[in-house]
């Protein structure tokens, strides 16, 4: 009983950890074709966004848009997993023993 009341006492100072993590993370993303790159930091906010001029001529507006669009989603989802696993990495070991506590809910951006 008082090993459970001990990991309560641990998860604020392991959620400060897991957020000074995040926040040092940074993702970059390339489109599969390279005429887009992103790099996304995070607190979800995009660092960079960069276009290859010499491969974007052949493509239409249209198409640059939904590539870009693309790169922009595959860099979110990426970080997205990255936070997940620093969450699980701080806390997992906590909050596997307390019921009713879903890790998934503690993270950011859910």
């Amino acid at each position: 009983m008082f090993g459970l009341f001990g990991k309560f006492n641990e998860i604020p100072k392991r959620l400060k950890n897991a957020q000074e993590r995040v926040k040092q993370l940074a993702v970059e993303v390339r489109s599969p074709d390279g005429v887009v790159y992103v790099k996304i930091n995070g607190l979800r906010e995009i660092e960079e966004l960069k276009i290859d001029e010499t491969k974007a001529q052949n493509i239409t507006y249209e198409q640059l848009a939904t590539i870009i669009k693309e790169t922009i989603n595959d860099a979110t989802r990426t970080l997205h997993m990255q936070v997940q696993q620093i969450f699980e990495d701080e806390l997992g070991d906590i909050v596997s023993g307390i019921p009713g506590f879903d890790i998934k809910k503690m993270m950011p951006f859910n």
